[in-house]
């Protein structure tokens, strides 16, 4: 019988809920109990908006903008996080699921636009997230998961700038 969590007052931030697995974890999370906080980069945005309106459990949801590049939008995301914990909630997980994709050969794009890019959201994004929400993880003795694609080990023809 698998071991099931007590989801109750516990707090998962996940990166990249715009669209694909961070859309889909938060719904998942959210219907087993756990607080979500959606970090969205388009709080506003389609997929923001309907993964609102699909969540079952609505008072433990929530959406953020979050650019993981910005340390202004880092700030703010701590600030409400750091709030929910002032009242009782603890957080007990980060998904750091943010990311893009760029496709094309190695040199189709600038440096900057194709590589630095992706490096900045994938890699610097995940270990921005990861050490500014540690402090609240070792309270609550939480978990850290990074998302990460299959293609990372395996590279295709035409899509080189994702598979780094």
């Amino acid at each position: 019988m698998p071991m099931r969590i007590n989801a109750k007052n516990k707090i998962v931030l996940i990166t990249g809920c715009d669209s694909g697995f961070g859309y889909l974890t938060a719904k998942a999370l959210n219907k087993n109990g756990f607080k979500v906080v959606a970090a969205c980069l388009f709080p506003d945005g389609e997929g923001a908006q309907r993964l609102k309106l699909e969540v079952e459990n609505k008072d433990e949801f929530e959406i953020v903008a979050l650019n993981v590049t910005s340390d202004e939008h880092m700030d703010n995301v701590y600030q409400r996080i750091d709030h929910l914990v002032a009242n009782g909630y603890e957080l007990w997980g980060i998904v750091n699921n943010a990311g893009i994709g760029k496709l094309g050969e190695i040199e189709w794009a600038t440096f900057d636009e194709m590589y630095e890019n992706i490096f900045n959201i994938k890699i610097n994004g995940a270990v921005k997230v990861t050490r500014k929400f540690l402090p609240l993880l070792r309270k609550s003795k939480g978990r850290i998961i990074n998302v990460a694609s299959l293609l990372g080990r395996l590279t295709i023809p035409g899509i080189v700038p994702y598979c780094m």
